[in-house]
């Protein structure tokens, strides 16, 4: 089977679990279940599939063994979207022949090349649930991705919404009213490059913040849109994969993560900027706004100014008392606030409408 997945993924905080049980809870009454998946990942020693950007897996569910190659796609802030071929194995032997033949693939790569890597293995609670004119399937995933490379393993905590019927607009819409609780966030890294980050020990260097956001700004104003959402996320990304304790041992990087948070919501509180946000936001058909909510202008105001006021106590708090763990600590909890989760749920909005005129 061929298909285009579209999915939205959220980085849980543990704490946030509990407090989702109530959210979850009210879905009791649509199709569920539970699955336990065991997952390995295949690639070469110069690793040829991820140099494409593709992965392959076996996906072990019960007696069923599926395997899959997703190839290389887009990722909108947190929204993912590539295509994803699959098909059914008698065991779990690799047969790499059977899924060329069968949509006429051209891979990097013979199946003699390719080995075992790494695998995520988790527990997987879903939902189907029907949304406006869209199915949705939320899932719910907790377990571990381990590797014979590695004597460490890393913990999954995550929920996802894929989109089996429907527009991306749906997915956004949904999640935007999902919950209104801290403790969840935008992830644009899966489970995969996780999972070859843990193989292959490869250590994350801290991004020159400065220099990337001196780029967005050489940028027309019509491409900065997308721009911002991009730098944004990958400022998260980096910062979430190097971790709290690397930033608090060390004032300089303290400051130097502040700032490029700083200098994203100057920039997009200033009036110039800000209004032009707003006015692609004003443009928006009165049926999609409605989707989200009739003061979604004025929210996307509020909440842009209140990220600015979040970003401005942590830096002049920091300043006055140089306390690196407090810091850090304050703007964890800001990337984990529900008010930063549905601002950028606004972005992508804007976004994927910009996209879709453009088809």
């Amino acid at each position: 089977m061929k298909n285009n997945e579209i999915e939205l993924k959220l980085r849980l905080r543990p704490d946030f679990l509990f407090k989702l049980s109530a959210n979850l809870e009210s879905y009791n009454n649509y199709s569920q279940k539970q699955q336990t998946l065991i997952n390995t990942y295949y690639d070469t020693p110069d690793l040829a599939l991820s140099r494409q950007k593709s992965i392959l897996r076996i996906r072990k569910i019960k007696n069923q063994f599926i395997l899959t190659i997703k190839l290389a796609g887009q990722v909108t802030g947190g929204l993912h979207s590539h295509p994803e071929y699959n098909i059914d194995l008698p065991d779990d032997k690799l047969d790499l022949t059977a899924l060329q033949k069968k949509f006429a693939l051209t891979l990097p790569c013979k199946q003699e090349e390719l080995s075992p890597l790494f695998q995520t293995n988790f527990t997987r609670k879903l939902w189907l649930i029907p949304y406006r004119a869209a199915q949705i399937e939320l899932a719910l995933d907790e377990g571990e991705i381990i590797s014979p490379r590695a004597s460490e393993k890393d913990i999954i905590c995550e929920l996802e919404f894929e989109l089996k019927e429907g527009k991306p607009i749906d997915i956004l819409s949904f999640v935007y009213h999902f919950s209104s609780d801290n403790g969840a966030m935008l992830s644009a890294t899966n489970k995969a490059t996780r999972g070859y980050w843990l193989a292959l020990d490869n250590h994350a260097q801290m991004d020159d913040y400065l220099a990337q956001w001196e780029k967005v700004l050489t940028l027309p104003q019509d491409q900065q849109i997308p721009a911002i959402l991009a730098f944004e996320q990958d400022i998260v990304e980096n910062a979430w994969r190097l971790g709290k304790t690397y930033f608090s041992q060390d004032f300089t990087r303290t400051v130097q993560l502040i700032s490029a948070f700083f200098n994203l919501y100057t920039y997009i509180t200033d009036v110039k900027m800000g209004q032009y946000l707003i006015a692609n936001l004003e443009y928006l058909a009165p049926e999609i706004l409605q989707a989200f909510s009739p003061t979604l202008v004025h929210d996307f105001a509020s909440f842009n100014q209140y990220a600015y006021q979040q970003i401005q106590q942590i830096m002049q708090e920091h300043s006055q008392d140089r306390n690196n763990d407090k810091a850090v600590q304050a703007l964890w909890d800001w990337l984990y606030c529900n008010v930063q989760l549905k601002r950028l749920i606004i972005e992508m909005l804007i976004v994927l409408n910009e996209k879709n005129k453009e088809k």
